[in-house]
């Protein structure tokens, strides 16, 4: 599932985890098809307060 939101104050486009609401890899807006991978513990972002998603 592909989702919209901020990540540090930048638009950007987030893939979930299956079910969750876990950022699984993401890109900015403004540079798109450059996709960041997000460090996942436990299967919960580490910077999870950092991501505000539209879901």
């Amino acid at each position: 599932m592909t989702v919209k939101g901020t990540y540090k104050g930048k638009p950007i486009r987030a893939v979930l985890l299956e079910g969750t609401a876990t950022v699984k890899l993401f890109e900015y807006v403004e540079e798109p098809g450059i996709w960041y991978f997000p460090l996942i513990v436990d299967g919960e972002n580490v910077e999870k307060d950092k991501f505000v998603l539209e879901v």
